[in-house]
């Protein structure tokens, strides 16, 4: 899988709240040497699961599987795969320690750094869609869906997580109270639709 070098400028703009035009030369300077040093600082990783998929009375389900997929949105998403690819990524705790240090002494660097994370993790789940595909090349994959997106309900990370058992095998938790460890780490369902 190929290493992530740059990161899209128009999505961490998007994530700080702002808009290219408006932005002056020094804090472009700041997003740049700010983006060099998350990059050195990341270590991405993924794993994922494949399963069959079972359908029954308009809904869908992952054979010999035990997580729920509730919701018509989901549904309608994997009716017509063959299979969906359950997967969980993440940037690493190192990236945690960063911004939590810039935090406690910079807390304009430690909002950059955080609109930079969320982008670098949404580039790296599009090399995971990739990486994926390239795996399955007798299939079409469908949207990425995740948890608290679409129809899939809030705090189904948690039920993701234990399937994928991310925590022993990536690092990956999912707490009580809502939140990843590590921070910047996502859980997402990919559709594999036959190719004709």
């Amino acid at each position: 899988m190929k290493e992530l070098k740059t990161i899209d400028r128009k999505i961490i703009l998007k994530n700080l709240g702002y808009e290219a035009e408006l932005i002056d030369k020094s804090f472009m300077d700041k997003i740049d040497t700010y983006e060099e040093e998350l990059l050195t600082n990341i270590h991405p990783r993924y794993m994922c699961k494949c399963y069959d998929l079972a359908k029954e009375d308009g809904k869908v389900s992952l054979a010999d599987c035990d997580l729920p997929l509730q919701g018509p949105k989901i549904a309608n998403e994997l009716y017509y795969c063959k299979k969906a690819v359950l997967f969980c990524a993440t940037l690493s705790g190192d990236i945690d320690l960063l911004i939590g240090l810039a935090n406690r002494d910079d807390i304009e660097k430690a909002v950059i750094l955080d609109g930079i994370a969320a982008a670098a993790l949404e580039e790296y789940c599009d090399m995971v869609e990739t990486d994926i595909a390239d795996k399955f090349p007798d299939y079409q994959i469908t949207f990425r869906f995740s948890p608290a997106y679409g129809d899939l309900p809030e705090g189904s990370e948690r039920d993701f997580t234990a399937v994928l058992d991310s925590e022993r095998r990536i690092g990956v938790s999912y707490s009580e109270s809502g939140s990843f460890t590590p921070r910047y780490s996502i859980t997402a369902i990919l559709g594999l639709m036959e190719k004709k």
